[in-house]
């Protein structure tokens, strides 16, 4: 929810050209999905064979947020945001 938040408050900036503010909400997001990621530290999981099914969870969102951020950065850092998506 929080990254489909984000995500539609940006396109909301970049819609009425308000890009720094833009900038931040993809800073914010990056933010989350780092905070998420260490909270489920999936690091730990993959020792855990029963853990697995979470760690495919958590590396799924880990992704969607990565693609939400390239994305959402492709405007303002193009060729970092191409890379990011590849």
């Amino acid at each position: 929810k929080e990254v489909r938040s984000l995500v539609d408050q940006a396109a909301e900036c970049y819609e009425t050209f308000r890009v720094r503010r833009a900038c931040q909400i993809i800073m914010e997001l990056a933010q989350l999905g780092n905070v998420y990621f260490d909270s489920k530290k999936p690091w730990q999981d993959l020792k855990q064979e029963e853990a697995l099914p979470r760690l495919s969870t958590t590396l799924a969102c880990c992704l969607a947020c990565l693609k939400a951020l390239s994305l959402l950065s492709y405007p303002v850092i193009p060729t970092t945001a191409t890379s990011v998506w590849k």
